[in-house]
């Protein structure tokens, strides 16, 4: 039976077997899926271990220089005073990514808008 400037002669058989073929590739990317989901799981688990690291590793580097720098300029009880800034640097440490995420969160809702806003324009 003639469609448009195609002929369609697919049997009942041909029709299943695509069928088959359609359900076996969609099979295939929901294992993909959840695979690269456990993947992606695990390298956030990973990333949250390294950045607590990194942030303690960044702590213990910053406190000893800021120490000796107001040691060098004659401030009473460096050690104690290096605590402040040194602690600062750890909290924005922890509420960066927050900032970051809220700012990336806020940008993208905004970009969402304008492309409502214009979206008849096109």
């Amino acid at each position: 039976m003639p469609v448009g400037c195609y002929t369609v002669a697919m049997d009942a058989q041909d029709v299943e077997g695509r069928l088959r073929e359609i359900e076996l590739k969609l099979e295939i990317g929901k294992q993909w899926r959840q695979e690269r989901r456990e993947h992606v799981e695990a390298a956030r688990k990973r990333r949250n271990f390294h950045s607590i690291i990194g942030r303690v590793f960044a702590l213990a580097l910053a406190y000893p220089f800021i120490a000796l720098f107001l040691w060098f300029i004659d401030t009473p009880r460096p050690w104690v005073h290096a605590l402040t800034p040194a602690i600062t640097i750890f909290m924005f440490t922890l509420v960066g990514p927050l900032i970051q995420t809220a700012l990336r969160k806020y940008a993208r809702e905004n970009h969402e808008e304008k492309k409502e806003d214009t979206a008849g324009l096109g």
